[in-house]
């Protein structure tokens, strides 16, 4: 579906998450700048691989030059942490300026330079990670954590940088991460979008224990899609990542329209269970040689198509 119906579509109430989410869907790639992170939260893989996973900038431009010959021009990062890597991420974005980037961050190493070189720049955004109350956030994220965000918040709405959240809701923090006021909280503060990803266990340091219940599970999709009806003036705009999955027909790994790429090859949380893991997880080193297009003609992602 072209940008422009799925933007026309958004004007209608009844269609407007289909048609955020196909967008989304249509026009992205995710790629992980580095395995390294700064934090250690509780159940959580990323970092546990070592700081010697990184991305060349060669490498990154090369993501981002393939795409855009496929007509991508949305890029996410994840990691690890993207920030650890914010100088070549900057000079990514400064040579690609007609792509927009997100970054899925723990806010840690956001600070005022920043903020004024992502103003300059003008294609950048965050999607912070926040899990609720500073109890539920810290008790997982460790001390400290929340203050952090708050800070990082302050900074990106003080300088007018448009940015959304990353919240990864376990059995102990759905209740706090799906309140109303919490809600309106994060908006006041800036927030303007985010993604709700529940708990996976994946990687040497998996919690099973966080998983959340089917029931939980149950209430989150009644309370994500309550405030996207208009029947509120919460201003945020929130998308379940597994659950709206429906809006976009289905799960969009497995050699879809979704590619993940990180310099090493092991399963992300994102597609942890699915055969399909080492097709939508491209490491570096099996990149074709050309270009994107070299491997989705290929006959074994057609295979899976």
């Amino acid at each position: 579906m072209a940008a422009d119906k799925v933007l026309k579509y958004m004007n209608k109430t009844d269609d407007r998450t289909k048609a955020l989410l196909k967008l989304v869907d249509l026009l992205q790639k995710i790629f992980d700048p580095t395995d390294a992170c700064n934090m250690h939260c509780v159940g959580c893989w990323s970092g546990t691989y070592g700081h010697k996973n990184n991305m060349s900038y060669e490498d990154m431009d090369k993501i981002v030059t393939q795409g855009k010959e496929l007509g991508t021009y949305l890029y996410f990062m994840t990691g690890g942490e993207p920030t650890v890597r914010k100088n070549d991420i900057l000079k990514l974005a400064e040579k690609h300026n007609d792509c927009m980037f997100g970054l899925f961050s723990n806010s840690t190493l956001i600070d005022e330079e920043l903020c004024k070189k992502i103003v300059e720049l003008g294609n950048i955004t965050f999607l912070l990670s926040i899990e609720g109350t500073p109890e539920t956030n810290d008790g997982r994220r460790g001390d400290g954590h929340y203050a952090a965000v708050m800070k990082a918040m302050d900074l990106l709405k003080q300088y007018g940088i448009i940015f959304g959240t990353s919240i990864c809701y376990t059995r102990a923090n759905v209740e706090a991460v799906t309140d109303e006021k919490f809600l309106r909280f994060i908006a006041d503060k800036g927030a303007r979008f985010g993604f709700y990803f529940h708990y996976m266990p994946v990687g040497q340091n998996a919690a099973p224990e966080l998983m959340p219940t089917l029931e939980q599970r149950e209430e989150i999709i009644k309370k994500i899609r309550w405030v996207r009806t208009g029947d509120n003036d919460i201003g945020f705009f929130p998308m379940d990542f597994q659950n709206d999955g429906e809006f976009v027909g289905g799960c969009i790994a497995g050699g879809r329209n979704y590619f993940h790429i990180n310099a090493q090859e092991t399963p992300r949380d994102f597609i942890p269970t699915t055969r399909f893991s080492t097709i939508s997880t491209i490491p570096i080193p099996c990149f074709p040689p050309s270009s994107f297009s070299s491997l989705m003609i290929s006959e074994t992602f057609i295979s899976f198509r």
